[in-house]
């Protein structure tokens, strides 16, 4: 029998961005303190969003770098970076399911669990740490792009059952080009997800939360 092999992505998948990113935003500004802490909020997201439509990732030093650019507001991109990590290891952004779905996942033993990641390997690996237990450092996949690195991580389960778990649609429809025989499962939620369809491509699943991967999985 084959083994099953499941890559989740991380953001809007098991880690939620936007509750994370208001908890960012908020130490922010408890940090420099600016006249509006509510505008700052409000200015520090648009910054967010706006870098992301130019750049794979979230670079805390760009970042911080831009943030003086647009506001004048001046913070060390090392201050950035350690805040992200601090926040993101206190599991409060985790989805409320996450961790449920995962315990339910591991007691079988035909699935192995992995991650499949776009970021800086050690803010995303500090999105991981409070569920860091579920899974083993040779399945953990993290990539600045992790769209160029598709393919090589595909070839790695060629002999298993390949599941992957995403909000970003044209990367499972990719996925799909390379080896019909990956499961796709489209997560709804996050910026990616706001894209309704691919004119050529229905992935394997759609879902609204984690609760439906385990039934889907023990059907395949």
């Amino acid at each position: 029998m084959k083994k099953k092999i499941i890559l989740f992505d991380i953001d809007y998948t098991l880690f939620n961005g936007r509750k994370y990113r208001a908890n960012l935003w908020r130490r922010l500004a408890e940090k420099i303190a600016p006249m509006d802490i509510e505008n700052f909020i409000t200015q520090a997201e648009e910054i967010y969003l706006s870098l992301r439509e130019t750049n794979v990732y979230f670079d805390p030093y760009l970042y911080a770098d831009t943030l003086k650019k647009d506001t004048g507001i001046s913070v060390e991109g090392s201050f950035v970076s350690q805040l992200t990590k601090e926040l993101a290891k206190n599991g409060t952004a985790l989805y409320d399911e996450t961790v449920s779905v995962l315990e339910e996942l591991e007691m079988d033993k035909t699935i192995d669990i992995g991650i499949f990641s776009t970021g800086l390997f050690e803010l995303q690996k500090s999105k991981l740490a409070p569920i860091a237990h579920f899974f083993s450092d040779e399945h953990i996949h993290i990539f600045e792009d992790k769209k160029q690195n598709l393919s090589k991580v595909i070839e790695r389960y060629t002999l298993d059952t390949i599941v992957l778990v995403d909000d970003y649609l044209e990367l499972l429809e990719e996925a799909k080009k390379l080896n019909n025989a990956v499961h796709t499962i489209w997560i709804k939620r996050g910026r990616f997800a706001e894209k309704k369809t691919l004119e050529n491509f229905i992935p394997d699943k759609i879902i609204r939360d984690l609760t439906e991967v385990v039934t889907y999985i023990k059907q395949i």
